[in-house]
């Protein structure tokens, strides 16, 4: 189920997030199931998105904007959640005009996309913001992968706006 909810304020989060450099593989501190799979580990990527990862790839949730090449993204990780915080920036490295997102893994199963700052003028830039899975199935001994991918709509994408799914 999706919920979109408008002029809401950031999610309260501890201050301790930590700057994220690389790639990087965490264990959740939490159990945590993804289209009926447990998640062994999460694969947090500079650019701020989170690969899923179980008995094989499940899915990724993230924010993927065409024409923003430069981001920076913090991570915290605790015995209830898991945050990513992303700011990204234009080509032209305008710091004066990040585009912010805040993404929240929670143990209860929910997962939460927060749009923080979002420039007014995004002019020729697309915006995709997603969560995608894939199941692997096997049928008459062969082994098949069936995907599926939830986006939040563009018109949504704006400051404010939390999108939650369980």
């Amino acid at each position: 189920m999706q919920k979109i909810r408008v002029d809401q304020p950031p999610p309260y989060l501890p201050e301790r997030f930590k700057h994220l450099d690389t790639d990087q593989e965490i264990d959740p501190r939490f159990r945590f199931k993804f289209n009926n799979n447990n998640v062994k580990k999460f694969r947090v990527k500079f650019t701020g998105a989170i690969d899923l990862l179980g008995p094989h790839y499940l899915g990724t949730i993230g924010t993927f904007l065409n024409g923003w090449r430069w981001s920076e993204s913090e991570i915290l990780n605790e015995e209830e959640l898991l945050a990513v915080r992303t700011s990204y920036y234009r080509l032209d490295h305008d710091e004066n005009q990040p585009f912010k997102v805040i993404t929240v893994i929670h143990s209860n199963g929910k997962i939460s996309i927060f749009f923080d700052e979002i420039p007014q003028d995004l002019g020729k830039y697309k915006i995709e913001s997603i969560i995608e899975g894939a199941t692997v199935c096997r049928r008459g001994g062969k082994k098949y992968k069936k995907t599926f991918k939830i986006n939040v709509p563009e018109k949504w994408i704006k400051p404010g706006t939390l999108v939650e799914y369980e």
